[in-house]
């Protein structure tokens, strides 16, 4: 008889990598993210996006505060946040430093998540999400 994983490795991986609910446009390309795993990507422009918008994907292994960031140079960054299920869970855009997007959401544990990367003032170009646990404090100035 096997018994279950200890409480303490389930805990360990607070968010596994799972791939979107079949709900999700199978059209997008989507990537999984990991905890302190930047994953870099390019918003196409506007026509380009009709097509392919970016996306992100995890899956919460327990009840957790997560801080999700989209960061970028190039244009205006915002996001949002979906359960697999299509349920919107946050829309994020000038939360962060300069042109990036940052949100504190609380995630359930077994509920996957798609991140869509957007531009606020219809930009377009490279970009970089990340996610973090717990709600790390904004840099402050020099």
């Amino acid at each position: 008889m096997q018994h279950p994983a200890p409480a303490a490795s389930v805990l360990a991986a607070v968010l596994s990598c799972l791939p979107a609910a079949q709900e999700q446009d199978h059209h997008q390309p989507q990537r999984r993210l990991e905890f302190g795993h930047p994953v870099s990507g390019v918003l196409p422009s506007e026509a380009e996006a009709r097509q392919a918008a970016p996306a992100y994907t995890w899956t919460g292994a327990a009840d957790a505060t997560v801080t999700v960031f989209v960061e970028s140079y190039d244009f205006d960054a915002s996001f949002e946040l979906r359960t697999g299920t299509g349920e919107r869970v946050a829309r994020a855009g000038g939360g962060g430093i300069g042109t990036d997007a940052r949100h504190v959401v609380q995630t359930r544990a077994g509920t996957t998540y798609v991140l869509t990367v957007a531009a606020e003032d219809g930009g377009n170009g490279e970009f970089r999400v990340r996610i973090e646990r717990g709600e790390p404090p904004l840099p402050t100035g020099t």
